[in-house]
C-alpha cells in the first residue's frame, strides 16, 4: 500500500513540475471579461477577482479589451487564456481555473474549488479561490525562452450589417490594406481562437476547437478599402483591421441599442 501511495505521489510531482515549467514559459494571461456560465460580464465580478487571483501568484495579466503590450501585440503566443468552467451540483458549487495556450491546447487544469454558500457571489468567490490554490502550487515565475512567433495568429475587441450581401458588389481591396491577411490568420476573442480564412467574397469565419474548427460565418469586403460586413450569428456588423493587423468590429449588442467595439487580437506578426 505504501509503495503504491509512494508512486502516485512521484507521478504527481512530476506531472506539476512538467506543468510549472511550460507554464513559466508564458509571459501574460489573457482574463476574459465573461465566462459562458455566466449571464452578463464581469458577473458577481467573478473576471474581476479571477485577475486579481492570478497577479496575486505572480503572474502578468490584461483584460480582454484592454490595450495590449508591445509585445504581445507582435506575438500572441506569448499569452496564455484563462477560462473558468462551472460543474455544480444541487447544493455545491463547483469551478475549474483553466489555462491554454495560443493554439487552444488545455496546458493547466486547477482542483475542483468548492462551496457549500447559498448566495451565488460569495459561494463562486469562496470556489474560485479555492481552485487557485492549486495555481498557487505552480510557484510561477517567467522564464523568458525563444518562443517562435506564429505569423498566422491575430486577438480580437464588434455594427449592423445588411440582411442582404450576397449580391453585394465586390472589389478585390485587401491589397491596398498590408494590414489585412493574405493566408489564414488566428485571433483570439473572449478566450476563445478564431481564423480567418481567404475567400472570393473576403473570408470565412471559423472557430477554432481542440482538434478542428467550426465555421461561424463570413465576412464581406465591400467596395471601400479595408471596410468589411460580417455575418457570423451574433458577430454581425462593421469590421476593418487596425495598424497592429488586429481585427476590430463594431456590432449593436442584440437586445438592446448598445454599441459594442470587440477586437479581435492578431496572433503574431
Amino acid at each position: 500500500m505504501k509503495r503504491v501511495l509512494l508512486v502516485l505521489i512521484v507521478i504527481l510531482s512530476s506531472g506539476l513540475l512538467t506543468a510549472q515549467k511550460e507554464i513559466n514559459s508564458y509571459k501574460y494571461v489573457i482574463v476574459p471579461k465573461k465566462y459562458d456560465f455566466l449571464k452578463s460580464e464581469n458577473a458577481y465580478q467573478v473576471n474581476a477577482l479571477t485577475k486579481f487571483l492570478f497577479e496575486k501568484n505572480g503572474f502578468s495579466t490584461v483584460m480582454e479589451g484592454e490595450s495590449l503590450p508591445d509585445d504581445l501585440k507582435r506575438n500572441g503566443c506569448l499569452a496564455l487564456h484563462a477560462d473558468v468552467k462551472k460543474n455544480s451540483g444541487l447544493f455545491t458549487t463547483k469551478l475549474v481555473v483553466e489555462l491554454k495556450d495560443c493554439n487552444v491546447n488545455v496546458l493547466f487544469t486547477s482542483k475542483v474549488g468548492e462551496s457549500r454558500e447559498k448566495e451565488f457571489k460569495t459561494a463562486y468567490h469562496e470556489a474560485l479561490r479555492d481552485a487557485f490554490t492549486s495555481v498557487a502550487q505552480l510557484l510561477y515565475t517567467y522564464t523568458q525562452i525563444n518562443t517562435p512567433v506564429d505569423e498566422n495568429v491575430v486577438i480580437v475587441s464588434s455594427g449592423i450589417v445588411p440582411s442582404n450581401t450576397e449580391g453585394a458588389t465586390q472589389v478585390n481591396a485587401i491589397e491596398k490594406n498590408s494590414n489585412a491577411p493574405t493566408a489564414e490568420t488566428k485571433y483570439t476573442f473572449n478566450a476563445k481562437i478564431y481564423i480567418l480564412k481567404k475567400q472570393s467574397y473576403g473570408y470565412s469565419l471559423e472557430e477554432k476547437k481542440a482538434d478542428s474548427s467550426a465555421f461561424v460565418g463570413k465576412v464581406y469586403q465591400t467596395s471601400v478599402s479595408n471596410s468589411y460586413m460580417v455575418q457570423a450569428g451574433s458577430l454581425r456588423g462593421y469590421a476593418f483591421f487596425d495598424t497592429e493587423g488586429n481585427f476590430i468590429l463594431e456590432r449593436i449588442i442584440e437586445g438592446s441599442d448598445s454599441l459594442s467595439k470587440d477586437t479581435f487580437s492578431k496572433l503574431g506578426n
